[in-house]
């Protein structure tokens, strides 16, 4: 028997953009493998009881280079690991709705107007990402350059994004590497001091990792 989010699922999917994808179920996501990775858009939803069903698209982008080579230092599962993401956005990130609401007892002009938005936004909030960042080069223009020139601060949870930005770094502009380790470095001291959990679990090993990973030899596909 199809769910509420199954019906609309399959008048999303009428449409010939997504036909590259393929559906995920586990996590309701849409994935298309690239050379380096993979693109996806997972379409997050929710019932408010027996009110309305709301979604939430996220656009995601994995490069399989910059985390595949992590693995053995990671805490988290395998399975975890390879559906992780070096870039991702919702809609709000792009100027687009959060959510898409889709109340039970409309069925009207509401529920198309709302449907049709939800498609297009998809559409078009899924092709500026996967285009901008389609390459390691235009992921290392916009992740990397804004952090060097200082006009980008760096998170302050989490731990894998530490060391996908030193990978990049390290593959496509190794001249830049030194300066970007020791912006990574002072503020990873920051985190361990302020007992952030993620990069607590690496600080002591860090010199042993980043010496893996800049000895490791890379093979860009």
């Amino acid at each position: 028997m199809k769910t509420y989010f199954d019906q609309i699922l399959s008048i999303l999917l009428e449409d010939p953009y997504f036909q590259k994808f393929k559906f995920r179920k586990r996590d309701s996501s849409l994935i298309q493998k690239t050379k380096y990775g993979k693109q996806f858009i997972e379409l997050t939803h929710w019932n408010y009881g027996n009110i309305s069903l709301d979604i939430k698209p996220q656009y995601f982008v994995r490069f399989d280079i910059l985390s595949k080579w992590f693995e053995k230092f990671s805490f988290k599962t395998l399975a975890d690991q390879r559906n992780g993401w070096y870039v991702g956005f919702d809609g709000r990130m792009l100027g687009k709705q959060y959510t898409y609401e889709f109340p039970y007892y409309e069925t009207g002009s509401y529920y198309n107007d709302e449907l049709r938005k939800l498609k297009d936004d998809i559409i078009e909030c899924s092709e500026y990402v996967f285009d901008e960042y389609s390459t390691l080069e235009k992921a290392y223009q916009k992740k990397i350059i804004p952090i060097l020139e200082g006009k980008q601060k760096l998170p302050v949870v989490g731990a894998d994004w530490f060391f996908e930005n030193l990978t990049l770094c390290k593959i496509l502009h190794p001249e830049k590497y030194e300066e970007l380790k020791d912006m990574h470095l002072r503020h990873a001291n920051k985190m361990y001091k302020n007992r952030e959990p993620n990069i607590s679990i690496y600080y002591p090993r860090l010199e042993e990792i980043l010496s893996f990973m800049e000895n490791h030899d890379f093979r860009i596909p």
